[in-house]
């Protein structure tokens, strides 16, 4: 879960590499971004995202 106040949905990048999530978003006034460190390997590919009034929930799959 993450606090992405004043960003619209579609300026959210979501980048998944192994255990790692790379977490980026910025509009003309506010830029964030945040690497953070997964308890184990996820798969990308069954990520699903939920974004209501600045707050945005990832849930991933671990791997194996």
């Amino acid at each position: 879960i993450a606090e992405l106040p004043g960003v619209s949905e579609n300026e959210i990048k979501i980048k998944i590499s192994g255990d790692i999530l790379n977490l980026a978003a910025s509009n003309k006034d506010r830029k964030y971004a945040k690497e953070i460190l997964l308890p184990a390997k996820a798969k990308a590919e069954t990520m699903k995202t939920t974004y209501k009034n600045g707050i945005l929930e990832i849930t991933l799959e671990k791997l194996g």
